[in-house]
Parts: structure tokens; sequence; C-alpha cells
């Protein structure tokens, strides 16, 4: 949407009729805008939920784990609450690279923007730093002293009191083994949300989710048009950008694992996705996901990803709200079948069947 403000910001808008349902008969009329300063598409349907979807199904409820129980987690990456004085800028890095103590600690710190810009950023990483090593390092002393001061000022009492452990981040949660960076955010205009490998020396930020061992039929999933259209549907925005999170994207997913071909399929589409990114070294994930910049071996690798998906559910080149509709119904068959928890529930349920 477009405006006269010089700061460009926008309002989005969506107008709807509203009605006794014992009094509607017939078709709802759904109008869709793709461009919003275009024209819109309107759709003929039966139903209309609560997101605009030609359904009378819920949408999901959110999970604090997988709906598919052999699945690794995704969880949020190792928050510092430092006042940067913990994290080392591009311009910083010398000096730090000069002080021996504070260089045995350096290590890659890994937010949004070293997935999609290749962002160099640092961090000290002083979990495994003894008390010597932070006493006799002026760096290190100078660093600290700052964020302890920040920390005590806070007005969360759980900040205060990590105000006694400066040298170490408030949330720590990294993985010990490669990892799949999620970017909590990403503009709406990519086909999908880009994620990519990180070995377990970088530190996963929490401007990042992460699944740690992540298997590579999870990781086509991912990058699929269908996981997207979910993300797009159910996963809430900042701004318009897509926003992910566990509970309400990963774990709500009506993943279904693969099988002998299925599975090599599906393992093959992944390879191929790494391949054709790794032949473009010197190009971010960023410019690669550009509409009009994608080189066509990545749309195709895409295209091949999308058939796989779109495949295990039945459906054959559908819209965006087939996809959707599609997995909503797979979600809630899963979810009533098996009596999965939901948020609250006890856990102490029948285990979740492998769908295939």
């Amino acid at each position: 949407m477009d405006n006269e403000a010089s700061g460009k910001a926008a309002v989005y808008c969506v107008i709807i009729g509203l009605a006794d349902g014992a009094s509607v008969k017939g078709s709802r009329r759904l109008f869709e805008y793709e461009d919003p300063r275009g024209l819109p598409t309107e759709r003929v349907t039966t139903h209309l939920n609560f997101y605009l979807l030609d359904t009378d199904q819920p949408g999901p409820n959110k999970r604090s784990k997988p709906l598919l129980a052999e699945l690794p987690t995704m969880d949020k990456g190792s928050q510092p609450t430092d006042g940067q004085n913990l994290i080392v800028e591009a311009d910083e890095l010398p000096a730090v690279q000069r002080d021996p103590i504070a260089a045995k600690f350096l290590r890659r710190f890994a937010q949004s923007g070293a997935v999609l810009d290749n962002e160099q950023r640092w961090c000290l990483w002083l979990v495994d730093s003894s008390p010597s090593d932070r006493k006799n390092s002026q760096l290190l002393r100078t660093r600290l002293e700052a964020v302890r001061t920040l920390r005590a000022a806070s007005p969360t009492p759980s900040v205060q009191r990590a105000a006694d452990t400066p040298w170490l981040f408030t949330q720590r949660r990294q993985p010990t083994s490669e990892w799949l960076a999620v970017p909590r955010h990403s503009s709406e205009h990519r086909i999908c949300v880009p994620m990519t490998e990180f070995g377990s020396e970088v530190i996963a930020g929490d401007a990042l989710s992460y699944i740690e061992g992540c298997p590579a039929w999870v990781f086509v999933y991912l990058q699929s048009s269908a996981f997207t259209a979910w993300v797009a549907t159910f996963s809430g925005a900042l701004e318009s950008r897509f926003r992910i999170s566990p509970d309400m994207t990963y774990n709500v997913f009506t993943f279904v694992a693969p099988e002998g071909r299925g599975l090599a399929a599906f393992e093959s589409a992944a390879n191929r996705l790494r391949s054709v990114r790794a032949a473009c070294p010197n190009e971010t994930l960023a410019t690669l996901y550009d509409s009009l910049a994608m080189p066509k071996e990545i749309r195709d690798a895409h295209a091949e990803i999308d058939r796989l998906v779109d495949g295990i559910y039945g459906l054959k080149c559908p819209s965006r709200m087939q996809r959707v509709v599609a997995l909503l119904t797979r979600h809630h068959e899963i979810s009533q079948a098996d009596e999965l928890p939901i948020e609250g529930d006890r856990p102490n349920r029948r285990r979740a069947k492998r769908t295939v």
C-alpha cells in the first residue's frame, strides 16, 4: 500500500462483512490482492474461517513440542543482555585478537544477518573461562564491568541476578553439533524463508531459532512453498514481514515423514538446493532469493521441492489457499486421531504415529 508519508509507513486493512450465520445462504465472496496497488481477485468460497480460508476448520493451537513426535526441537538462540559488551563488531575485532586471553574465547555470533547477508560478527563466549582469565585480561575486565553495571540497573529481576555472572549470556541455548539457522523475521517478498547450516563453533543468537541435527527431509519441508504458506497464514508478522516461532509455526506444522524412495528423493532435493547455492559462493542468500535476481537453478531446485512436498498432501500445482487448507485438514486429523497434547495438556498421552 502506497502513501505520501516520508517514512512510507503503511496500514493494511481487511474489510469483513459480518452477519448471523443462520441468515447467510450460499457462497461467500473473498477478494484478495496479490499486489496492494493492483486489482483484487475474487474467490467464491463455501466457508470462511477466522483466517479467511475456504474451510470451517479452526486454526492450529500453539504447541510446546512438535506435532510429529520424532522431530528434533526448534529452539531460540542465546541472548546476551550485555549492552553490546559481549558482542564484538568488525572494527573491534583487531583489539580483541591482540589480547591473548580474550582471543581464546572469540566465537562467531550468528543472527539473522549472518544467514541472509553473511554478516560477520563475533562474541566473547566465556562459558569455559576461568576466574584467572577474567581477572588477568584488562579488556575482559572493562567489558564485564560494563555488563554488570547494565544488568544491575535493569528493572527485570532475572537480569539483575545475572549481574553476578557478567561473563555469561543471560540465556544460553547453544547446540553442540551442526544446526540449521532459522531467521525469526524475513521478508514476505521471498519465495521462502532462506535457512542455512552452521557448525557448533558458531554461537546461535537470539534473533534466530535453530534446529540441531536437522534431517535433510525436514530442511526440504522448511524451504517449500507449503511451509511458507503456513508461515504467512498462521505465524503472525512484524510489520508485513514473516515471523517464525517454534510454538505457532514449526511445532504445529503437519510434517509427513517420507520413507524408502520418498526419503531418498527428499534427500536428493536437499543436496541439489545446497549445491546450486554453493555454486554462487560470493552471493548472499538475500541476493540469491531476490525476486528479480534469483538464478534459474535455484528456482528449479525449489520447483522440485514443491513437487515433492505438494505430492505428499495429494496436491498438484495448488494455490496458496489450497496448500494451507490441505495442511490444516491433515493437522486436525493427526491431532484428533492420535490425541496429541496441546499446550497445557497432560504429557502422558500415547505417542504420535509416523505418518506417511
